[in-house]
């Protein structure tokens, strides 16, 4: 029989072996966890799921309120677990927008223009959004604007890569709301 000193130390080495594994399995796909379905549509508009997905967090319920992509203006949100961590801002106007006119500039941190827009328009991307106004020709006002907003908390950690998922969906979000508004340019 051991002293009951070493029998304290190994009932305490063994709760202490016990508690780092419980937190460890606890740990493991902390994160990584979707119950919800990643959604084809957000916002009225077919989205690929590998240009969605990366924005949306681990959890149980997702649900989007809002209107979806009118004729004319609307805000839409996507929201995990009762956080909304992603909202789409859509405007059909007259005029064209310049996300990096000083007027936008209260919208965004760290704010860069968007070059190489797969369509006529003027783009701007930001730490947690970007900002599109493409043309839109056909009935209707000639311009489609569209805001795309993450919530931080929720994103990734790497600023770098949220940016590109922002701009990817931002990007693939007004292509195919052009599409579906019938935009002629």
């Amino acid at each position: 029989m051991l002293p009951p000193t070493s029998r304290v130390l190994r009932a305490a080495r063994t709760a202490t072996a016990g508690l780092a594994l419980a937190l460890a399995l606890s740990l493991t796909g902390c994160g990584e966890d979707r119950e919800y379905a990643v959604p084809e549509t957000v916002c009225g508009v077919t989205m690929p799921e590998d240009t969605v997905a990366p924005l949306l967090p681990a959890g149980e319920r997702l649900t989007e309120d809002g209107e979806t992509l009118p004729e004319k203006r609307a805000k839409c949100g996507v929201t995990v677990d009762d956080t909304q961590v992603l909202s789409v801002l859509f405007n059909r106007v007259q005029e064209l927008y310049d996300p990096m006119a000083e007027s936008e500039s209260y919208k965004f941190t760290h704010r860069e223009r968007m070059s190489g827009l797969p369509f006529p328009g003027k783009g701007a991307l930001g730490d947690v959004n970007a900002m599109i106004t493409a043309e839109c020709g056909g009935s209707g006002p000639p311009y489609l604007v569209v805001d795309v907003r993450v919530d931080e908390r929720t994103a990734t950690d790497d600023l770098p890569e949220r940016r590109d998922r922002i701009r990817e969906f931002a990007v693939a979000y007004t292509s195919a709301a052009k599409k579906e508004l019938g935009c002629a340019a």
